[in-house]
């Protein structure tokens, strides 16, 4: 099933992924959030389902965390000549700060973009491969900030896993006309990604 999304009640409710149904159970992962981007708590009763028209009995409505379900995140740096010094450094420190909060099953991916965009280090869980790669960017060139989102919304879509994020980090607006992409596609692409 394809990622899909509604608005009820000032709530947004996107459907993240629907794994592989294992019946006669099957198991979704759902976003929802408030307008100021909280998660309500929610149960049961506040879900309704269907399986091909026909009304389904949802039996439980659980906080998802990092023990029991993995999550993927793709962190996509913006290496250009403007990051060079202080704003790479910032950008190096939160994102060693992220990974160091995610849990043990938890990958992590690493993109860069200056002229071009890169994928740098595949989802992974080593720690050490991900520190050697963060630590490892130099700022250099222009900023193909569209293709870089354009991108990023590509590879994350490859990822398996139930609870997918990109995290793009960067000082400012797309420059040099390096992005093949347009603001208008790069902006679609990321919002059709289910990430």
């Amino acid at each position: 099933m394809a990622p899909a999304s509604a608005q009820a009640a000032g709530l947004r409710l996107q459907i993240v992924s629907v794994p592989c149904p294992e019946s006669p159970y099957v198991n979704a992962v759902v976003s929802v959030e408030d307008a100021l981007g909280e998660a309500p708590t929610l149960g049961a009763g506040q879900f309704r389902a269907t399986v091909d028209g026909a009304p389904a009995s949802v039996q439980s409505a659980d906080l998802a965390t990092s023990e029991d379900a993995p999550l993927d995140a793709l962190i996509v740096f913006d290496t250009s000549g403007s990051m060079a010094g202080a704003p790479l450094a910032a950008a190096k420190d939160a994102a060693h700060a992220l990974i160091a909060e995610l849990g043990p099953q938890d990958r992590v991916a690493v993109m860069d973009f200056g002229d071009d965009v890169r994928v740098l280090q595949d989802y992974t869980p080593d720690r050490a491969a991900l520190t050697a790669t963060i630590d490892g960017l130099v700022a250099q060139g222009n900023t193909a900030l569209y293709q870089a989102t354009a991108d990023a919304a590509a590879k994350a879509a490859t990822s398996p896993a139930a609870r997918r994020v990109v995290v793009l980090l960067s000082d400012g607006a797309d420059f040099g006309g390096r992005s093949r992409a347009t603001r208008e596609e790069a902006a679609t692409a990321a919002g059709a990604s289910g990430v």
